[in-house]
């Protein structure tokens, strides 16, 4: 996780998933940032509900997308419950906007 940055206009976050679906989000992300003019290489992490929450914490975004397995966080309650909490973190530190990947 990086040490510190300066305000980051797109950060893509994933959740625990798969390779596969970080690639597709990759993908749909450098096909599109061209026409809403993003950066050309924002940051792609796959991390932990809890390291993203404190990367959100720690690192100010203008713009987040959040990359989640939905079937796996439907299996437990306690998955559920840092789902909301990850998503309420990032409503609350994210600059613009947060949007959810499922």
């Amino acid at each position: 996780m990086p040490a510190s940055h300066s305000d980051l206009d797109l950060v893509v976050l994933g959740c625990n998933v798969s390779a596969e679906s970080m690639q597709v989000v990759r993908s749909v992300i450098d096909h599109i940032r061209p026409r809403l003019n993003l950066p050309s290489h924002p940051p792609v992490e796959n991390f932990s509900p809890v390291d993203i929450k404190s990367y959100l914490m720690r690192i100010p975004v203008r713009f987040c997308v959040l990359v989640v397995d939905e079937i796996a966080f439907r299996k437990t309650y306690e998955r559920k419950f840092a789902l909301e909490e990850l998503v309420r973190t990032a409503a609350d530190n994210v600059g613009k906007n947060v949007t959810h990947v499922l």
